[in-house]
This record gives C-alpha cells, sequence and structure tokens, in this order.
C-alpha cells in the first residue's frame, strides 16, 4: 500500500479541540486519504491528534518538530516522543505507526549551519544554495567557489549524519519503522532508516523538470516517501515554493489566487506519480490564513472547508491508491499495515 495523506501542523497555542480535529481529519478521509503526518512541539496536542487519528482508521507519522535547539538539546527533547510511540503502538498494534526523527535539521537545529536562530540560518542557507543550483559550467569559472562550496558540503553531511546515528539509535526503543524527513540539500545515510523521506516543493529553481528532480532524490533499497509538497494560494508563489510563508509575511497586502495553487499542485502530483514513490504527504491540510498551503480553508469555529484544490488531490489519492492495488504494480505486494519484513524489532 501508499501513505496517502497530508500534514497536519500544531504550531499554535491554541488547545486541540477533538470535535474540530475530528472533523479536519474527516476531511482528509473523504479526501481518499489513509494516513496524516502529525508535526508538533508539544507532546499532549500530538498525542490528542494522534489517537483521534487511530479512530478514524488513518495512519499516524508522529514528526516532533525542536526549532533552534543545539543537537545534545534535540536529543534530550526527543525522548517523551519515543517514549509515547512505544506505548501507543503497543495500545494499537495494529496501526500504521512511523516515527520521523526529525525534519530539515541542518536548518531546524543550531550548530549545523551559521546562525543563531532559524532566520539568519535560513539566510545562510539561501546564499549556499545559490551556488549549488548554479549551473555546473557557470560554477567551473570560479574554481575556488567550487572548491569551498563541496568542503562545506561534506561538512554539513557529516555533521546531519552524525545525529541521525545516534536519533535512530534512541528511536528503535519504539518499535516501530523508523524515517527522517530531509531537505534537498542535505545527503543523508539511509542505512538506519526504514523509509526514506524527502521533501521537495516546486520552486523556481525545478520547474518543468519536478519529476525528474524527486528521482534523483529516491534512496537506493529503501522505500522513498514525498513528506512535503505544496503550493501556497497566491501569485508568485510557485517561484517562492517552500518560502511562500515568509514572503507572505514580508508583504502582508498578498492578494489572494487559488489558481496558481492549482496549477502548482498539479505539476508536482503529475511528477509524483513518474516517481515510483511509496507515498506522499501534501502541505498542508489547513492554514488560517487562505493564501498560505492548506487545501482547506478555515471557516466557523475553526472547521475546515475544502478549497478546489483539495478535489484535485482526491483525485489522486484515488487513482494511485487503485494503480497501488493492481496486480504487479509498485506496492501491490504490501497488503496490510503490519510493515512486515522491515527491520523495527
Amino acid at each position: 500500500m501508499r501513505f496517502l495523506g497530508a500534514n497536519y501542523v500544531l504550531d499554535g497555542p491554541e488547545p486541540v479541540e477533538p470535535e474540530v480535529v475530528k472533523q479536519h481529519l474527516q476531511l482528509l478521509k473523504n479526501m481518499n486519504g489513509n494516513c496524516v503526518r502529525i508535526v508538533g512541539t508539544e507532546l499532549e496536542r500530538v498525542k490528542s491528534v494522534a489517537e483521534i487519528a487511530i479512530k478514524l482508521e488513518l495512519g499516524v507519522w508522529i514528526v516532533p518538530i525542536f526549532r533552534n535547539k543545539t543537537p545534545a538539546q534535540y536529543l534530550k527533547a526527543i525522548e517523551p516522543f519515543v517514549l509515547f510511540v512505544r506505548d501507543f503502538k503497543k495500545a494499537n498494534p495494529a496501526a500504521q505507526i512511523v516515527f520521523s526523527v526529525g525534519n530539515e535539521l541542518t536548518l531546524e537545529c543550531r550548530g549545523l549551519i551559521k546562525g543563531k536562530n532559524y532566520e539568519e540560518r535560513a539566510k545562510a542557507l539561501s546564499a549556499y544554495l545559490k551556488i549549488v543550483l548554479a549551473p555546473e559550467e557557470e560554477l567551473k569559472l570560479f574554481p575556488r567557489v567550487m572548491r569551498a562550496a563541496d568542503s562545506y558540503s561534506k561538512s554539513l553531511e557529516q555533521k546531519l549524519n552524525k545525529l541521525l546515528v545516534v536519533l535512530a539509535r534512541k528511536a528503535r526503543t519504539a518499535k516501530v519503522p523508523l524515517t527522517y524527513s530531509c531537505a534537498p540539500w542535505e545527503k543523508v545515510k539511509w542505512e538506519k532508516f526504514d523509509f526514506a523521506s524527502t521533501n521537495l516543493y516546486l520552486s523556481h529553481w525545478n520547474r518543468g523538470r519536478f519529476g525528474e528532480v524527486l528521482r534523483r532524490m529516491k534512496a537506493a533499497g529503501k522505500p522513498t516517501v514525498l513528506s512535503q509538497f505544496g503550493t501556497a494560494s497566491f501569485k508568485g508563489a510557485i517561484e517562492q515554493g517552500s518560502f511562500a510563508s515568509q514572503f507572505l509575511a514580508e508583504h502582508p497586502n498578498t492578494q489572494y489566487d487559488e489558481d496558481t495553487q492549482i496549477v502548482g499542485l498539479s505539476e508536482q502530483l503529475k511528477g509524483i506519480a513518474a516517481a515510483e514513490l511509496q507515498g506522499c504527504f501534501v502541505w498542508n491540510l489547513l492554514e488560517k490564513d487562505d493564501r498560505g498551503f492548506g487545501i482547506l480553508r478555515v471557516v466557523k469555529d475553526g472547521r475546515g472547508e475544502p478549497k478546489r484544490t483539495a478535489g484535485i488531490v482526491s483525485e489522486f489519492f484515488s487513482n494511485w491508491s487503485s494503480a497501488s492495488r493492481a496486480p504487479g504494480s509498485a506496492g501491490a505486494e504490501q497488503k496490510n499495515p503490519s510493515f512486515k519484513g522491515l527491520s523495527y524489532h
């Protein structure tokens, strides 16, 4: 089977209202989704959503996120999540539960990329990516820049994988499949994980070749899931890619435009279908700002209402799920949620 779902982000101080969450997740089921990727910092809020998801017979991916912690602080912060996932699996042995030990840690953690906070690291990363994503024939004109970029990349790779080895060892006690959600600039050694997960948004640098880039990011010998993709709902959002939220914060008068989201998501879904992945999670199930990434808009009492893009996602999930069940198709051999054969025991 394939993982067909959306990210559900718990990033605000508001309490989790069970009936509202249930309505959000029921809409995801109505869109032919079979799992939800829960992203949050506060364990109690993550627990609440996970329990509702299981009652709705949705698979659950747990993704703790701790911004601006050092690696040592991050390792300590993740411990309660590991214990929760272990106990949650014991209480729900037949459920699909996957634990992600982190998400784009080179950017989230302090000490891997220069910068004392997220904003400073994002600026440093932006400068680095301008070099990395430049055409190779242009970079050859500046051999010193090429050598410096290569040295920086190797150092970043080493620091990240050193942290991931420790995180995977700690998380194994949860007794569920493990993954890590990497950014396009991160080079991960996947031996310690059951799934490879990657985040990739349509943007100016991969426009017209999204599927090609996605295929290159697949991990050899590991089922690969696209853990984040999506497009915000304003003109120019495709070019902004994953940085669309920052753009909105800096340009508060930007006008809503759902057609841009429809175009962006349609192009990404086409690339996903061609890349032969094990699943995908759209970013994001819903956001309060209609101009954001949400495929649901927030209406009265916090409940969700589908945008037109929700219909596109629903149709894709339905078609992709049917294809995965066809004899001889990719994923057809995995008929139940037990993850038989994976090395998480």
